[in-house]
């Protein structure tokens, strides 16, 4: 199913992916009282070529009176949040992906994040799972978050499925977001 889903984000276009872009994170934006209620932190994604780009979100958050954290890969090979607060903190890192620069920006306990943004290959509409890329960087995260965090998966239309693949150890989502809108996950796994 990975290759499968590779292949498929690989073949839709650069203007497709920007334009899908900008109208989930408009759903994002309007669904305030949605996913922001109450909230403090949120963890976003500096995505790969294939991911959704949601980098209009980091000021929008700021702006809002929220604050949002990017991972950085670091030397144990494990994801740690950092607060940024503008584009200029954060650099091109692992996988071509957006981190921040650690000598600027202040790291924070996983603990601290109230909603994780999470990219995938792949979600399931009917219990959440989801499908990553195979290193298991989120999956390692979202099992240290608080149990009132809300994880929700960030994707495209086309990457939401009835049924995912999905190990003891994977995670799942509670809400899911694309370009046709919100799905949140009746009884997520």
């Amino acid at each position: 199913m990975r290759r499968e889903m590779r292949a498929l984000l690989a073949d839709i276009s650069l203007q497709q992916k920007e334009a899908w872009s900008l109208r989930l994170v408009e759903c994002l934006m309007s669904a305030t009282k949605t996913w922001t209620k109450d909230v403090g932190v949120v963890a976003l994604f500096g995505g790969l070529k294939t991911e959704p780009a949601l980098l209009p979100l980091l000021p929008w958050l700021w702006e809002n009176g929220r604050q949002a954290a990017f991972f950085a890969i670091e030397s144990d090979g494990v994801m740690h949040p950092y607060l940024v607060r503008h584009e200029g903190e954060l650099v091109v890192g692992a996988y071509g992906v957006l981190m921040p620069d650690v000598s600027m920006c202040p790291r924070i306990d996983v603990a601290d994040l109230d909603v994780v943004l999470v990219p995938g290959l792949a979600f399931s509409f009917c219990d959440g799972s989801r499908l990553g890329r195979g290193k298991g960087y989120y999956d390692r995260v979202l099992a240290q978050l608080r149990p009132d965090a809300r994880v929700i998966g960030v994707g495209y239309s086309v990457q939401i499925a009835k049924f995912i693949p999905r190990e003891q150890h994977d995670k799942c989502v509670h809400s899911l977001v694309s370009e046709d809108g919100w799905l949140d996950i009746e009884s997520p796994v």
